[in-house]
């Protein structure tokens, strides 16, 4: 190696790291920003039952009446007092109703009393002329 040429450090400092990553997880979520806010809570949730949703996706619209929410059927063993109220309150089933075609997939959603958010959803039975949509929360962190 020629002691005359001078070496170019390619190493990346930890605030070079961190700058690019912020770049890069500002310009994916910049599309988002609008809908940036969170699910509501369980407990919310619980209070909005009955009400319509507005559920938009690649430009389609389609109405979901929120018409349960329930326990989450997996219950893992041994939870007991505090630690089972927690798992209750982050791991349940949101089950709307429709009579529009939704297919599986994150949708935003919005009602008359929430903000609007993100969630994914997944069709299932027909009801007669409406079809069945739950979207799970799993809270269980083991």
């Amino acid at each position: 190696m020629d002691a005359r040429i001078p070496l170019v450090s390619t190493a990346a400092t930890r605030r070079t790291v961190v700058a690019a990553g912020v770049a890069t997880v500002a310009t994916v979520a910049a599309p988002d920003v609008a809908e940036a806010a969170r699910a509501p809570r369980r407990s919310r949730f619980d209070k909005l039952v009955g009400e319509t949703f507005v559920a938009t996706r690649d430009g389609r619209r389609v109405a979901l009446r929120l018409d349960a929410v329930q326990d989450a059927p997996y219950r893992p063993p041994g939870l007991r007092g505090e630690r089972l109220a927690r798992w209750r309150r982050q791991s349940y089933v949101l089950v709307f109703t429709t009579r529009g075609v939704v297919e599986q997939g994150t949708w935003s959603l919005r009602a008359r009393r929430s903000r609007r958010f993100r969630l994914f959803v997944v069709p299932g039975a027909d009801r007669g002329r409406r079809t069945v949509v739950t979207a799970t929360f799993n809270g269980w962190r083991g």
